[in-house]
């Protein structure tokens, strides 16, 4: 789905941020672009909407993609954790893989194919646009479970259909 394609491109340029930031030495860098990852990409929005994916309702095929792109993530954050917190990602490493251990695997590289700049950039405005809405409903009184007739946006492109999709789901 496009939020799976956008939590492996949002990995993707986390993988390289931290690659061309360790080679400066910039560590501090780093961890604040890993855990910016985690708590507000995959944490806060990727996982949280993909709970209906793995829910007792979901499709066999869309829980597995799901669930698979989880494990995907989880596994290559141990390893670009693995310096930082060696004792934490280890066990979770094992854990994960039951492979002998997080430190004799090499350090992820990130694969170009993955990256799509202009899909992180919509998903930045899309959830922009969710953020915005929530404040006006709460200023309203609206609450979240009402849902709303309608919502329009200004932006200088339309955004394409499934991220629509997305915005008008969240």
């Amino acid at each position: 789905t496009i939020l799976d394609r956008w939590v492996l491109a949002r990995l993707t340029q986390t993988v390289f941020i931290a690659n061309e930031k360790m080679e400066k030495l910039e560590v501090a860098t780093v961890t604040r672009s890993i855990e910016d990852f985690v708590v507000n990409d995959f944490s806060t929005w990727y996982i949280r909407r993909s709970r209906d994916r793995v829910g007792p309702e979901a499709s066999e095929e869309n829980r597995e993609i799901s669930l698979t792109v989880m494990f995907g993530v989880l596994v290559t954050l141990t390893k670009l954790l693995a310096p930082y917190i060696p004792f934490i990602t280890e066990e979770m490493y094992r854990n994960l893989t039951d492979d002998e251990s997080v430190h004799l695997t090499d350090y992820p590289e990130g694969d170009k194919s993955l990256l799509d700049e202009k899909l992180i950039a919509d998903m930045i405005i899309v959830r922009k646009l969710a953020e915005l809405t929530h404040a006006q409903r709460k200023e309203a009184g609206i609450k979240l479970r009402q849902p709303l007739l309608a919502v329009t946006y200004e932006n200088k492109e339309k955004l394409p259909e499934d991220l629509e999709k997305l915005l008008a789901e969240e």
